[in-house]
């Protein structure tokens, strides 16, 4: 039997004047809250694709977005990574959302779930301030 393919998420923030910004999608025909519903773009790899490669590959599929991805941390079910974009990128959003919101890290960990993405955001923001270096 095969072994799963692992998944990559890429958390993509900006900054402006006075503040970083976070972005999280919204699933079309989810629920406003709960488990998968606000996500940063993320995806399961493909057949012979790095984690890397599905990064970017979610990225500009989900958002329109095309940006190298950097890897914050392999976890246990990928790989997260980061990705900064000027502040007027142009979001386009897939046929899976509906949605999307520009979030302080604080507000969009509130709205986070699983986890281990909602666990990438304070790391982020260790590296982006060199807390974490």
């Amino acid at each position: 039997m095969d072994a799963p393919y692992v998944s990559s998420a890429v958390i993509v923030y900006r900054e402006t004047c006075d503040r970083r910004e976070y972005l999280l999608l919204h699933y079309r025909d989810a629920p406003p809250r709960g488990p998968w519903t606000w996500l940063s773009p993320t995806g399961k790899r493909k057949p012979g694709e790095s984690g890397l490669q599905c990064a970017r590959r979610e990225l500009f599929e989900e958002t329109g977005i095309e940006f190298d991805c950097v890897p914050v941390a392999p976890q246990e079910d990928g790989w997260l990574f980061y990705c900064k974009v000027p502040t007027d990128a142009e979001v386009r959003l897939s046929e899976e959302h509906d949605d999307y919101r520009w979030l302080t890290a604080d507000q969009a960990v509130d709205l986070l779930e699983p986890e281990v993405v909602k666990a990438g955001i304070p790391k982020v923001e260790s590296l982006l301030d060199g807390r974490d270096r």
